[in-house]
Parts: C-alpha cells; sequence; structure tokens
C-alpha cells in the first residue's frame, strides 16, 4: 500500500496540485456558489489525467519486467484496481478543498439550493467525471504504449467534450452536462450523463478488467 501511494502520490504530482489549486482561484475567479461546481467537475477531471496516467505503466518504465512476470493477471489486475481508488480518492479530496477554497471568497449562492447541498451534489458528479477520465487515460496509455500519446488523447476527449462543440453534440448525454446544473433552474438531465460516465467505468473495470494491465510485448501477462 506505502509503494501504491508513493506511485499514485509522487512529489511532483503534488507540486502541480498546489500549482493547479493556485492556477484554478486565479483563472476562474467566481463571484457565487453557484458557479463552483461547474469549474470543480470539470477541471478535477482534467487533472485525473495526469494521476491515472502511470497507475500500471510506470511498472514498464522503471524496468521491473521480471518481478511483473512473476505475478498472476489477477494480481496484477487487484494492484492497478487499488492504485486506482487512491488516485480517485485523492483528486476527490483535492476538489473538497478546492470548492471550500472557493467558498470561502464568493457570495452566497443565489440559486435555489444551499450550499451543503451543492458540496455533496458536486462531488458525485466530480467523483464520475474523474473515474471516467482515471479509466480512460489507463487504458489509452496502455493500449498506445506511450504515456505522452495516452494523456494526449486523453486531454484532446476532454476539450472536446468540455466545449460548446461538445455540449451541443451530446447535450445532456455529456459526462460535463453537470457544469450549468446551479445556474439553469437545476436540470437534473445532466444526470444522465454520469450514468453513462459509472456504466462505461464499471463495466470497464468489471468485464474488461485485462484492459487495466494492457502494455508492452517484453512483459507478458499470465493467468491463473
Amino acid at each position: 500500500m506505502k509503494q501504491d501511494l508513493v506511485i499514485v502520490v509522487s512529489k511532483y504530482k503534488l507540486w502541480i496540485c498546489i500549482i493547479y489549486v493556485m492556477l484554478l482561484s486565479i483563472i476562474f475567479p467566481l463571484a457565487y456558489a453557484d458557479e463552483i461546481g461547474g469549474v470543480i467537475d470539470p477541471y478535477s477531471s482534467l487533472l485525473s489525467i495526469l494521476f491515472f496516467s502511470d497507475l500500471f505503466y510506470l511498472e514498464i518504465l522503471e524496468k521491473r519486467y521480471e518481478v511483473i512476470k512473476l505475478k498472476s493477471k489477477d494480481v496484477l489486475i487487484g494492484i492497478v484496481k487499488r492504485r486506482f481508488f487512491i488516485a480517485w480518492l485523492f483528486v476527490e479530496l483535492l476538489a473538497l478543498v478546492q470548492y471550500s477554497l472557493y467558498l470561502m471568497k464568493v457570495n452566497n449562492n443565489i440559486g435555489k439550493m444551499d450550499n451543503l447541498s451543492m458540496i455533496i451534489i458536486t462531488l458525485i458528479a466530480t467523483g464520475v467525471s474523474i473515474a471516467f477520465f482515471g479509466y480512460l487515460t489507463v487504458v489509452l496509455v496502455n493500449i498506445t504504449k506511450k504515456i505522452g500519446i495516452g494523456v494526449g488523447i486523453a486531454v484532446l476527449i476532454w476539450f472536446l467534450l468540455n466545449s460548446t462543440i461538445g455540449m451541443n453534440i451530446f447535450k445532456s448525454a455529456n459526462i460535463f452536462a453537470f457544469c450549468e446544473f446551479f445556474t439553469n433552474d437545476l436540470d437534473y438531465s445532466w444526470v444522465i450523463g454520469k450514468l453513462i460516465g459509472a456504466i462505461i467505468v464499471l463495466f470497464g473495470m468489471t468485464v474488461f478488467k485485462s484492459s487495466l494491465i494492457y502494455y508492452k510485448n517484453e512483459v507478458k501477462r499470465y493467468d491463473n
């Protein structure tokens, strides 16, 4: 567990988190609490692309081939799932920290929901986005066998879904449809996009769980 924590939350990632928290407040100086969720959701998922990019591929980069070969496929999948949860929990907690910092600076909400309810709903919605882009990044890195390429594709998908074009194409099925929830009369149609994202992650990590450890040919996969 300690090694998993070191891999998932390395020093350079901690520095990036500090920069992330500072920049987000500068780039998006919000005025009302209703606007916080629309920033936290997409940009926490963007940060998750970095955190999930090397959950398993780091084993390849650090040349731990021989150690990997001794482990069964199920054990390797279990390791990645454990790291996945650690990364998800860390980014989710960071989202809570960022939300709290915003809450101390903005005016009271002007919508129909109290701050506590907005925080809970935002964290649930953000948690799905973090898991979705985290899983997507793991799969893309493993398939392309290059962290840079995998992360690049994931970021492009993020930009598409978080753009006006993406919103117009996918509408409520867009995983970021939640972003306008608190400022658009509490329209719950955004739940569709989150359900689709959650189903993809759950299906991928259970039915297609081998996708979590698809990697270079030098490292063979072993079944029990």
